[in-house]
């Protein structure tokens, strides 16, 4: 009988003992927690951002927008901005083969019929080389609110050996037209496809030259001469349509008596190239070049 008395007075010290160390286990883990509110996370287990699992990561990132606004916006040569009424930014993605600078060409406000000066602002659109980051981040610009055609200008070397380098440029004319609906940021602003020589549009030699709307321009006649190819446009009859005359475009015309072309008709052509590159070539004919109306 003792010795079960011994064992009734054992067991209960056991429970008591078993008992207090799950307490104590209990109240450390409480402790190491601290009893926080629900969503809360110790210090070392919150991601730094960029890190997986970071509510910053990916397109939700809040220094994305940051970054590409110093390095897409403020680096670029904004110049002067033309026009009024809110800005809004504009992308150009290039699928050429060499890096690219896009400008306004033609401008229209937004709510006019009537072409205004577009700013001489410009971007940066560098080619896919496989090498940089692309489409790169300085490709934005931020111009007036209105539809816009562009100017887009690269260069290729000393292409024809004369010891300067060959600049290249031509008009993407597909309006691009910037409204209220347009994004303020520039992760969602609307993107223009560019390349960098063309596959279609006519190429025109020289760097851009954004027209003045309210400049009004007739053609000179400059002599007599001919260049193979950079035709940009035509006309019919001996004499140039001056609606086509501006900087940089060469009218040769043929009036099939005094000067004559395989066509055997009477018309003219009209060259992306100064007159003075013209001066040989296979069938000569009249030669103008684009002068300002006084």
């Amino acid at each position: 009988m003792k010795s079960q008395s011994q064992d009734w007075i054992i067991s209960p010290k056991l429970i008591f003992i078993v008992i207090l160390l799950v307490s104590i286990i209990f109240i450390s883990s409480c402790n190491l927690l601290k009893l926080s509110p629900p969503g809360w996370l110790p210090d070392s287990l919150i991601p730094d951002p960029g890190e997986p699992g970071s509510a910053q990561t990916g397109a939700s990132q809040g220094f994305l927008e940051d970054e590409t606004t110093k390095s897409g916006l403020a680096g670029q040569d904004t110049g002067s901005t033309a026009g009024s009424g809110e800005l809004k930014p504009v992308g150009f993605v290039n699928y050429g083969e060499f890096d690219a600078v896009v400008m306004p060409y033609t401008y229209i406000p937004l709510g006019s019929t009537e072409a205004a000066t577009p700013s001489n602002a410009s971007a940066s659109s560098a080619a896919n080389d496989g090498v940089v980051d692309w489409p790169n981040s300085s490709r934005f610009l931020l111009v007036p609110m209105g539809a816009y055609s562009w100017c887009i200008e690269w260069e290729e070397g000393d292409v024809d050996e004369d010891g300067q380098i060959d600049y290249f440029h031509y008009i993407q004319n597909d309006p691009t037209v910037l409204d209220e609906n347009d994004s303020d940021e520039l992760e969602f602003a609307e993107e223009v496809a560019i390349m960098g020589p063309p596959s279609a549009a006519p190429i025109n030699r020289g760097k851009c030259v954004v027209e003045d709307p309210s400049l009004e321009y007739i053609w000179v006649e400059v002599g007599a001469g001919d260049y193979i190819g950079m035709d940009v446009d035509s006309s019919d009859g001996p004499l140039p349509d001056n609606s086509i005359a501006r900087p940089g475009i060469t009218a040769i015309c043929w009036d099939n008596v005094e000067y004559t072309h395989f066509s055997e008709k009477a018309f003219c052509t009209y060259k992306s190239v100064n007159w003075d590159k013209c001066l040989d070539g296979p069938y000569k004919g009249r030669m103008y070049t684009a002068s300002e109306k006084k």
